[in-house]
């Protein structure tokens, strides 16, 4: 059975999903987790102690995913984290598209999450150059190539869900993979294509 911080932090996740962080009151929260106001306010005495622990857990859910992949970063191991960072940010949607919001309210927040943006974006530094030096990308063709692709990258899986409100398009697990896949397919090598056909992903024919 759930704990009382750990009920509301899921109703709080459930709430800002569907209504925006800034749309959502202690009110709201207590009455989604089955709590009085003062209840809740005994855990969290406000609203930003709640997205505050809400980001401790977006932080050490993306840090334990990335380490995971960075000890043997092959592609198939890659292939597995692009659906595994999918249902992350689908867990905790709201943060993804209400990004500039939460950081515009929480400013503590953003500079933790910057930090962490530049933490992942230092792992996906590792994961391309490791994949280079065993020959199956080539990443030296312009000097600012591998700065470029790991932006890419980032963007990529992080806008993503952004782009398809936008677009109203469907969110699906296969199309997230296929477009941060579209990144890196530029800059296989020969041995590479090989290699992601291999895995059946369906996006090398």
């Amino acid at each position: 059975m759930k704990g009382t911080k750990e009920r509301i932090l899921d109703a709080s996740v459930s709430l800002f999903n569907q209504h925006g962080v800034v749309n959502v009151r202690l009110q709201h929260i207590a009455d989604e987790a089955f709590l009085s106001i003062g209840n809740l306010a005994y855990h969290y005495k406000n609203k930003e102690a709640i997205v505050v622990a809400i980001h401790e857990d977006l932080q050490n859910d993306l840090k334990a995913l990335m380490s995971e992949l960075n000890i043997v970063p092959l592609f198939e191991y890659m292939d597995h984290y692009f659906h595994q960072l999918f249902l992350l940010q689908r867990h905790y949607g709201f943060f993804f598209t209400d990004m500039l919001e939460v950081f515009r309210n929480y400013p503590n927040i953003k500079e933790e999450h910057v930090q962490l943006i530049d933490w992942q974006k230092g792992q996906y530094r590792q994961m391309l150059t490791f994949n280079e030096n065993r020959g199956v990308l080539r990443l030296s063709d312009w000097p600012e190539q591998l700065d470029f692709t790991i932006d890419q990258l980032w963007m990529q899986s992080y806008l993503y869900g952004n782009f398809q409100s936008i677009h109203d398009l469907p969110q699906t697990n296969k199309d997230y993979c296929n477009r941060i896949w579209g990144t890196i397919i530029p800059l296989l090598t020969p041995m590479g294509i090989n290699e992601l056909k291999q895995l059946g992903t369906g996006i090398v024919r």
